[in-house]
């Protein structure tokens, strides 16, 4: 097989399945593993040097179903022309749920005017946990609410072996509309359970990922200021923990791409 896989044109916002499924989870599990047996982490000890300090969940409750979020290898990379003249880098992405519960984000209305976001966890022993975890944010782009600080996209520049060295730009954080869109982990799955974009409920159940395709308003990163050569992609789930999951060092994934304007390739390694 080639070091490089050609990236593909974008289609619509929700796509159909892309592909066997054990092979998008064999990518995840490679992209955690990829550096020492874990995710390659940025410089200065693993912190983002860069960006804000990530709020801290607290410990997880070991009787709590919590989900799990991880972020798949990104697809349909493309080099786009902006209508102001700069260049972007356009990819799709999807967020796995592969935890014990479902992720459950219920809203409601406070006195502000703000639609306040409670994440609810199943116990084992039958109950609910609630914590408050942000807000419901009306997207004035997409016309329907996200949940705010749900993702960000960054490209790095690496070292050899693929650890990142300097954060080249980012995203900001990004508010996501979160509901299933398709089925990741078929053995796992129940019937979806969050099916809209309301500003009442949101959510992802176990097995079960959320897609957001290329062509979608956010999907991209300004590379206007890159030269040509090979850089890390890097995605992050949650990036500031504010949701309680099973696992809060997963979330990131790093995908390794070489840039040829106008052509983008996503390579299998470092």
């Amino acid at each position: 097989m080639s070091g490089l896989l050609r990236g593909v044109n974008a289609h619509p916002r929700r796509p159909a399945l892309r592909g066997p499924i054990l092979i998008v989870l064999g990518l995840i599990l490679f992209s955690a593993a990829a550096c020492s047996g874990g995710l390659p982490e940025p410089g200065q000890g693993g912190a983002d040097p860069d960006g804000p300090i990530a709020t801290p969940t607290p410990a997880i409750d070991r009787n709590l179903l919590a989900p799990d979020l991880q972020t798949l290898p990104p697809f349909k990379l493309s080099l786009q022309s902006t209508l102001e003249g700069g260049r972007e880098l356009r990819f799709g992405t999807t967020i796995v749920n592969l935890g014990q519960g479902p992720l459950d984000l219920l809203g409601q209305p406070d006195s502000a005017g703000r639609t306040v976001v409670t994440q609810r966890i199943a116990r084992i022993d039958g109950g609910i946990s609630a914590r408050q975890v942000g807000n419901f944010i009306l997207h004035p782009t997409h016309e329907h609410w996200h949940f705010e600080d749900f993702m960000e996209f960054e490209l790095w520049s690496y070292a050899p072996g693929g650890r990142l060295e300097q954060r080249l730009v980012t995203s900001g954080k990004l508010t996501f509309c979160i509901f299933d869109t398709e089925t990741i982990e078929p053995a796992a799955a129940k019937a979806a359970a969050f099916s809209e974009c309301g500003n009442e409920a949101q959510g992802i159940s176990v097995g079960w990922g959320d897609t957001y395709d290329a062509p979608v308003p956010g999907q991209a990163l300004d590379v206007s200021d890159i030269a040509d050569g090979r850089y890390a992609l890097r995605m992050i789930a949650d990036p500031d923990d504010r949701l309680l999951e099973l696992d809060e060092t997963n979330n990131a994934n790093v995908a390794y791409i070489e840039i040829a304007w106008p052509v983008v390739e996503l390579r299998e390694g470092p």
